[in-house]
């Protein structure tokens, strides 16, 4: 079997991403580079034809408005509000301020999906709090960076959203694992501060705080009925049919609106702000799709994808050996690459392969999902390590990237489970969306 010209594609990529070069214009170069080699100006209808689809692309459409939510969310102060309330509830524990990222950075996971809504906010709102009552960095530094990084795996995650629109998987069901997964991994590492806490139990102060009367409890639980309507309009209408995922994104964004306008918290600088940063992440993201769409479908064109598949199915006990394969260059690529980038290069190829090896479409987008958030705990191009020394420039580099261990720990070793235990998430996808 002689092999492709198309496959030259990969080096090629590589070389003009060591150059610095964006990835969205590494691939659109490496994509109109080898149209051209292989049919001429005529291959240019392609690159156009990929760039239309990704324009006519409903389901891609709901990044505007879950990212527009999480930015209102951001600048409107409804997580300070969630923070008060679980710090009035549980805050007189030790290591209380380690579960309450944990807790925050979940709920922002399923209000917004968008990483940088958590790091930001928990490292402004809580890793300062954590310095003063005597927690040692690191176990600071990691949580924040884990807990804010939940958004990525916790629905509406916008991975899942590129992944389902790139490879046809259902939106909607892996929506539906990525809560067991998202919750799985919050409870391993809640495991690993709470026996933490137990041995450092002298290094750490309790926050000082009055005994609130039950009443008064209760009564700021208030804080909570905004941001669980705010995912019963997403989620809820996705899981009970009402809505499909961009249909439930525009409905979320709307009841984000109201709730920020009802607390009279938006006005026109913060909504101002809100949408220049969903601009920026949407025009981000979907230049990253249409080039890496054009990539794929010149690499396809060329030969490149019926070469690999071949040679994937061709290798000895191919029914391990490509998932092992598969989810380790994800990881892998997780060091180098936006996961846009990824889900949008790698998926397309792996998701025939998967099928034809008799894996469950969905059940692998979930796992490839759980491994692909390693890319925002790992240098050099941990997305979520560059908030926090973005926001602390003082903290060392070498801090900072020593404390995404446990959280990388956390994701593999939920993913791991996920592999061995294939009902963990896919008992909650047929719970909420009735098949697998």
């Amino acid at each position: 079997m002689s092999i492709p010209i198309s496959i030259l594609m990969f080096p090629m990529l590589a070389v003009l991403l060591a150059l610095n070069i964006p990835v969205a214009f590494a691939l659109l170069m490496t994509a109109v580079t080898f149209s051209l080699i292989l049919w001429g100006w005529f291959g240019l209808d392609i690159i156009f034809n990929a760039f239309w689809n990704v324009m006519n692309n409903f389901a891609l459409t709901s990044l505007v408005p879950f990212v527009f939510m999480a930015a209102l969310l951001q600048e409107c102060g409804i997580v300070e509000d969630m923070y008060k309330t679980l710090n009035i509830w549980i805050g007189r524990y030790k290591g209380s301020l380690l579960i309450i990222s944990l807790l925050l950075g979940y709920a922002i996971g399923a209000m917004s999906g968008v990483v940088a809504a958590g790091v930001v906010t928990l490292g402004l709102l809580i890793y300062p709090m954590m310095r003063k009552y005597g927690y040692p960095q690191f176990i600071s530094l990691s949580t924040i960076i884990f807990a804010g990084s939940l958004p990525q795996i916790v629905p509406p995650s916008l991975n899942m959203i590129i992944y389902g629109v790139t490879t046809g998987v259902s939106i909607g069901k892996l929506f539906a694992g990525g809560i067991a997964v998202g919750a799985l991994m919050t409870l391993i590492y809640m495991v690993y501060t709470v026996i933490w806490t137990y041995f450092n139990r002298d290094k750490i102060q309790v926050i000082p705080a009055e005994k609130i009367p039950l009443k008064e409890k209760i009564l700021v639980l208030r804080y909570f009925i905004g941001p669980i309507l705010i995912i019963l309009s997403a989620l809820g209408t996705i899981f009970a049919g009402i809505a499909t995922p961009t249909e439930a994104a525009g409905m979320a964004a709307f009841v984000t609106l109201l709730y920020t306008i009802a607390l009279k918290r938006l006005n026109r600088e913060r909504l101002k702000k809100a949408l220049a940063f969903t601009v920026k992440v949407v025009v981000m993201v979907e230049w990253i799709v249409a080039s890496a769409y054009a990539f794929t479908a010149i690499f396809t064109g060329g030969g490149g994808r019926t070469y690999l598949t071949n040679v994937m199915l061709s290798l000895p006990n191919a029914h391990l050996a490509v998932l092992i394969l598969s989810l380790g260059l994800v990881a892998f690529l997780g060091c180098f690459l936006d996961t846009a980038a990824i889900i949008t290069i790698i998926a397309p190829l792996m998701d025939p392969v998967i099928r034809l090896l008799g894996y469950n479409a969905t059940w692998y987008g979930i796992i490839f999902n759980t491994v692909l958030l390693t890319g925002f705990l790992t240098p050099p191009v941990g997305l979520a390590l560059y908030y926090i020394k973005g926001m602390y420039p003082d903290l060392p580099w070498e801090d900072v990237m020593k404390s995404s261990v446990p959280g990388v720990i956390a994701v593999l070793l939920s993913a791991l489970l996920s592999v061995i235990f294939p009902e963990i998430p896919m008992s909650v996808v047929r719970l909420l969306t009735g098949s697998a």
